[in-house]
Order: C-alpha cells, then sequence, then structure tokens
C-alpha cells in the first residue's frame, strides 16, 4: 500500500521577507554583543592650577541611554596635557571617572583611578593619558547615564592645559579627545 503525504507549498523567498532582519531584539543576542556605540570628540581646553582638587575635564564628557538592563558600558577616552613647568622633575596627578544617572549628583567610580604623570622638557611637560573603564551599572535600559573624566593634581602649581589648541606643521590647530562608550551585553 502506497502512502501519499502532500505538503501544503512552502515559498522561502516569501517567509523571509516576512522576518524582520532590521533589527534583532536584544534579548535574542549572545552575550558580547555591542549593542550601541556613543563617540567622544572634542577639543574643549580646561586648564587647572589647583593642587589636591578634582577637576573636570570637558573634553571628556559623554552620555548614553543603556538599551538594556543587563549590560556593561565600557568606557574609553583619550586626552592629552601640557604643564607650563619649566625644568621640573615628578609632575604627577591622578585622573578619575565619575558618573551622573538621571542628572543626579556626579559621583567618582573607585576603581577607575589612573596615575598619570609627564615627560618634561625645557619649556614644559606633555603627556597622553588613556582611561578605560567597565561598568556594571544595572541602571534600567533607558536611564541617563553621563561620565566625565577628572583630573586631581598631587604637585607643582603651574597651569596644566588639557587639549591645549596647538598649531602642527601642516597648520592644523587643536587637540582632540577621542573616545567611545560601548554598551556590551551580559
Amino acid at each position: 500500500m502506497t502512502v501519499r503525504i502532500e505538503k501544503p507549498a512552502y515559498n522561502v523567498r516569501e517567509k523571509l521577507s516576512e522576518l524582520d532582519f532590521g533589527h534583532v531584539p536584544y534579548e535574542k543576542m549572545p552575550a558580547g554583543s555591542v549593542i550601541q556605540v556613543v563617540r567622544i570628540n572634542s577639543n574643549t581646553d580646561t586648564v587647572t592650577s589647583s593642587t589636591n582638587v578634582w577637576t573636570a575635564l570637558g573634553a571628556t564628557f559623554a552620555t548614553i541611554y543603556p538599551k538594556s538592563s543587563n549590560s556593561y558600558l565600557l568606557y574609553c577616552c583619550s586626552v592629552s596635557a601640557e604643564h607650563d613647568a619649566a625644568e621640573t622633575s615628578n609632575i604627577h596627578g591622578f585622573l578619575k571617572l565619575f558618573r551622573s544617572v538621571n542628572g543626579d549628583t556626579f559621583e567618582s567610580l573607585g576603581q577607575s583611578l589612573l596615575f598619570m604623570t609627564e615627560s618634561l622638557d625645557l619649556t614644559g611637560a606633555t603627556t597622553t593619558s588613556t582611561m578605560n573603564y567597565l561598568d556594571d551599572h544595572k541602571k534600567p535600559a533607558g536611564s541617563k547615564i553621563e561620565y566625565r573624566m577628572f583630573y586631581q593634581r598631587q604637585n607643582n602649581t603651574s597651569a596644566i592645559h588639557f587639549n591645549q589648541a596647538l598649531s602642527t606643521s601642516d597648520g592644523i590647530v587643536g587637540s582632540y579627545s577621542q573616545g567611545y562608550i560601548m554598551e556590551i551585553l551580559k
């Protein structure tokens, strides 16, 4: 006895066109997926001559609105600095990341502390530093999370310029902080 089975016609092309490939739901993405990136690109010049005071570096400000509460936020930003101290050794300070959630007060992220020192020439000292911090934020999706890097000098009261506008040999003026915040699924 022969058994015949008939299947309804199935058009693969039609089924594929019905799927929404424009956006994969975040809950279906694997851990480690980057779901958004916010770029930091600023030439805001911050000058300070204070010692033992945390000073916000304007060129490092960034805001992100997490799409998931089950994610990490990776903050990464570089700054350049020029110190007006002539022939002074041991110029050093600290960089630290601060965070605000939904417009509340900025609070320091304690484990984000980074030591910064400067090389010296006859007219001052220069350096470039990069802050990397992985924040396990645990805030609801859509929260406004702002980050700012702060600097605290430990010695010497000469002015220090972050992102000071300097002319290059090809005529470009300025110094930019470059960076990003990545949201990464847990």
